[in-house]
């Protein structure tokens, strides 16, 4: 019956998304579900510590119970059916080549969660950071032991990762890590029907395919980091937003704005969220409709909030502005007068990053050139590439001012990188429609 306690989070987030989606494909919901049901559970665990609630078998159970409730009984009220019409995929029309990389896909997917099945949570932050946090949590039933024995170091991530692990001890399981296979096929998922809006289904296939062979995102998928769990949320939020652009739908805003929120949830220092916030302004403004700015920041800012806040509380401050330590940021840059620094930073991020993901962005480099010889006129999900890589660089260029170890962690800039292959995908899958 532990099992049962697994199924029921992702179901709960089935529930909203099918509310609001109810025409789409159930296979599609149940992806989305599985992406915003997890977070927002750790979410409500995490709200209920504060306010008393301890970190326990009961007791958290109970929260997923009141969730589910809630999410009921407000699709009662407003009559939301339980068994939506929802589209339905008919497989038997696949082409040969289409069936060939459909099973490929299937068997890797299959291959990894099965492998999750046995694996155990063995790499250096995941032990000593969030499974770590994790155990505590489940023993002590909050945060203060954690807290007491991290230091500082409590405090780098929010505790998503930490409180999906927990509830994985608490049922009674020895490994979380069938929640990142979960996660990787979720994500694949929601990839390819966002894909198929814009494209063919042979290059919808194709570009999930070369999702899963990614490389970052397949060894991800295989490890207790955070980095793929943020990867997933940033990513299917922005490709919502860029949706809406597209379609004018206000539900694709709505859960971009929640998946953008979770993925400051997830991984908190990184800056992209602020790249998905000023397309909104921007289209809302040029299209008229300011209007639309506010349900977004009533969506995201909270997520932003709440950390912050927390870790500040910690230390008897009060929180910065959400966009004060990027103007702070800024304002480095702007003295920055030593051109030594700046070329140690252009080598490094070659090498860090240009270096590894290689394929992604000479495919984004034939993108470009074929997108301004066609004349194509929608250059939205490019622009947030090449706005993502010039905060990547910014920031890197501000911790190379800050930090004297800052050529040390190769391996997290790499990491922090993993949105810009899915990314730079779904921008090759659209440009098929935009001929």
């Amino acid at each position: 019956m532990n099992i049962l306690g697994i199924f029921i989070v992702p179901l709960f987030g089935y529930l909203i998304t099918s509310a609001i989606w109810q025409k789409k494909s159930l296979l599609e919901n149940l992806a989305y579900g599985y992406l915003i049901g997890w977070p927002l559970f750790t979410l409500a665990l995490f709200i209920a510590n504060l306010l008393g609630l301890r970190f326990a078998t009961i007791e958290s159970s109970l929260v997923l119970s009141s969730l589910l409730f809630i999410v009921i009984i407000l699709r009662f009220i407003f009559r939301v059916p339980l068994n939506p019409n929802q589209h339905k995929i008919n497989f038997y029309a696949l082409t040969r080549l289409e069936t060939v990389i459909f099973i490929t896909i299937a068997l890797l997917l299959i291959t990894i969660f099965i492998n999750s099945l046995y694996a155990i949570v063995v790499d250096w932050d995941s032990l000593t950071l969030y499974d770590f946090r994790a155990r505590l949590f489940a023993q002590y039933g909050g945060m203060q032991e954690a807290i007491r024995a991290q230091g500082s170091y409590f405090n780098s991530y929010p505790p998503h990762t930490s409180l999906v692990h927990m509830w994985y001890y608490l049922l009674g399981f020895h490994s979380p890590m069938t929640y990142y296979g979960g996660l990787l096929i979720s994500f694949v998922t929601a990839f390819y029907f966002s894909a198929r809006r814009v494209s063919s289904r042979t290059i919808s296939l194709l570009s999930s395919l070369m999702l899963v062979l990614a490389p970052h995102i397949f060894w991800h998928s295989q490890i207790a980091y955070t980095n793929l769990p943020y990867t997933v949320s940033l990513v299917m939020g922005t490709i919502l937003i860029v949706e809406w652009v597209r379609t004018n739908k206000f539900s694709n805003l709505a859960l971009g704005a929640l998946l953008t929120g979770i993925s400051v949830w997830i991984r908190h220092p990184e800056p992209f969220w602020m790249t998905n916030l000023l397309i909104v302004v921007a289209v809302s403004i040029y299209k008229r409709k300011p209007w639309l700015i506010l349900p977004y920041s009533i969506i995201f800012f909270p997520f932003e909030r709440i950390w912050k806040v927390f870790v500040a509380g910690l230390a008897g401050a009060s929180a910065s502005g959400s966009l004060s330590e990027v103007s702070g940021g800024l304002a480095t840059v702007t003295k920055l007068s030593n051109m030594s620094v700046i070329m140690d930073v252009i080598q490094y991020l070659a090498t860090t990053v240009a270096r590894p993901y290689a394929p992604a962005f000479a495919l984004f480099g034939f993108m470009i050139l074929l997108k301004y010889l066609q004349r194509d006129k929608f250059w939205v999900a490019e622009f947030i590439v090449i706005t993502n890589l010039a905060l990547l660089s910014a920031g890197t260029l501000i911790f190379a001012m800050t930090q004297p170890y800052w050529q040390e962690i190769p391996g997290s800039l790499q990491r922090v990188s993993m949105i810009f292959t899915p990314l730079i995908l779904y921008s090759f899958a659209s440009m098929k429609r935009s001929r």
